[in-house]
């Protein structure tokens, strides 16, 4: 078995002088963010660290289950809205699922993202022209939307 140079450290942590010496873990560094030191965490007021775990604000568990149990109370109250709330998320999340399979679908067709960047780009440039060059078009616009706002009110 062959053996190592005299100057050749034993492992990689141990610094290549420490051979005759006694072996002592290897100091680690304070951790570094683009050269600036970690600060302690705070979860108190900001500029003032934790010095000790007492000094995590007391939680009041009694106000925290009163407020659980009134929500409880209030989802029992009134199951129809709760249940219309949930299918209304429900059916949103389906939404956003099938569009967004629509629209990766409609990304890989070769020339129409394009297509549609010309069109939205034509579209946006007839509605500045119509609507928000002139003042009096800009009027008309403005009552447009009030009174589609009165209508769906």
């Amino acid at each position: 078995m062959a053996r190592r140079a005299a100057s050749a450290p034993r492992c990689a942590l141990e610094e290549p002088s420490s051979r005759g010496a006694s072996v002592s873990s290897p100091k680690t560094p304070e951790p570094v963010v683009l050269g600036v030191p970690a600060e302690p965490v705070s979860y108190t007021e900001p500029g003032q660290p934790l010095t000790a775990p007492g000094d995590i604000p007391e939680v009041d568990t009694a106000a925290l289950v009163a407020k659980a149990k009134a929500v409880a109370d209030d989802v029992a109250a009134r199951p129809g809205y709760y249940s219309s709330v949930a299918g209304v998320a429900g059916g949103g999340l389906v939404a956003f699922v099938v569009a967004s399979a629509v629209v990766s679908a409609l990304d890989k067709i070769p020339v129409l993202p394009s297509a549609l960047e010309l069109i939205g780009l034509a579209y946006t440039s007839w509605f500045v022209y119509r609507f928000l060059l002139q003042e009096e078009t800009r009027e008309e616009l403005k009552e447009e939307v009030q009174d589609f706002l009165g209508k769906s009110r």
